[in-house]
């Protein structure tokens, strides 16, 4: 049987004794993602909790046998824009694009007791984006995510000659285009350049908001995210230059034999030069050399991933409107006719 704690102080998440259990349940987790890390989910809370009204709600769980789960989540109180909704979501939210519960042991039986668990939580809307499965009771949608299986092949010569043959030809051509202009650098950040790598983020995301204008860019998540989790090494923040001068900017992440593409930005100026398809050549590549068995694209259908991938798995969205109070419903129906109109 399942039995179940909710953590929801600051200071308790925050502690040196919560951090060391988190780390060890996260090193010894079945279901290990990089967005689960102790480091990760700080560095959004940290960020957030001065733009938001945001609150712990972690719940663990432990199984007679010894097993041990964690999900963390935050109680969200909305603005008056948002009709005041009072939500339950996973730590990293729109942010991060996974949120399955680490799990260190057996996992039998902890979904239905999870989702019973959740619905006694006394909020008017829960949505878990990002699950590696459905959630009973709950509205859910899935989408895929694409990946590449790198373990399928010898070398990085070997997939793009046997998978995507047309990426060689675009590749020399691109790399002789560019290099008319001038020198092309690649730069990885070590776990020890934090302040060089933070001096990248102003221009990077620029470009970014450049390039999707409408995107939310909460102000300080990304120092926080550089200067909590860089030197852990599980940041993978890299750099194409020309002349010496940044032109695309790749923030992946790197968990043991995975990297996983998470935010990207170019140039516009060098948008006929293809230095975004260049730079994700020069990571692949480099996933490749440095013995990475999977490339994860992450969330998001656009085309190119398509290309490049070997395979996908699905994630699943659940959503559930729970206190069905007159004022409840009232403040879902105001939030839901928000999303329809911004859509």
């Amino acid at each position: 049987m399942w039995h179940f704690s909710i953590d929801t102080e600051m200071s308790t998440i925050h502690s040196t004794e919560y951090r060391e259990w988190w780390q060890q349940l996260w090193d010894h987790a079945t279901t290990k993602q990089p967005f689960a890390h102790p480091d990760m989910v700080l560095a959004w809370i940290d960020a957030y909790s001065h733009l938001q009204h945001i609150s712990p709600c972690f719940i663990r769980a432990t199984e007679d046998n010894g097993s041990e789960a964690l999900l963390p989540l935050v109680r969200w109180r909305r603005n008056i824009k948002n009709a005041h909704l009072r939500m339950l979501i996973p730590a990293g939210y729109s942010d991060y694009d996974y949120h399955t519960p680490l799990i260190a042991g057996n996992s039998e039986g902890l979904i239905d007791a999870l989702s019973d668990q959740l619905h006694s939580i006394k909020v008017d809307r829960i949505e878990l984006p990002g699950l590696d499965s459905p959630l009973p009771h709950c509205t859910t949608t899935n989408e895929s995510c694409y990946e590449i299986k790198l373990e399928q092949y010898n070398s990085f010569d070997t997939y793009l000659q046997t998978h995507y043959p047309a990426a060689i030809a675009i590749r020399h051509r691109k790399e002789n285009k560019l290099r008319h202009l001038g020198i092309e650098g690649f730069h990885l950040f070590a776990t020890n350049e934090v302040d060089v790598a933070v001096a990248q983020l102003p221009s990077m995301l620029q470009h970014y908001h450049k390039r999707h204008p409408h995107a939310y860019i909460a102000p300080g998540f990304h120092e926080h995210l550089l200067r909590q989790v860089l030197p852990t090494g599980l940041l993978h923040f890299s750099m194409l230059t020309v002349n010496n001068r940044p032109v695309s900017w790749n923030l992946y992440l790197h968990m043991e034999n995975n990297l996983l593409q998470y935010l990207h930005a170019t140039d516009a100026t060098f948008s006929q030069y293809s230095v975004g398809t260049l730079h994700l050549i020069r990571n692949i590549e480099w996933a490749f050399n440095n013995g990475m068995q999977r490339f994860d694209f992450m969330r998001g259908n656009e085309t190119y991933k398509q290309s490049w991938a070997t395979g996908q798995h699905t994630l699943y969205n659940n959503v559930y409107v729970c206190r069905q109070t007159l004022s409840a419903k009232l403040r879902n129906s105001l939030y839901n006719l928000r999303k329809h109109i911004a859509y």
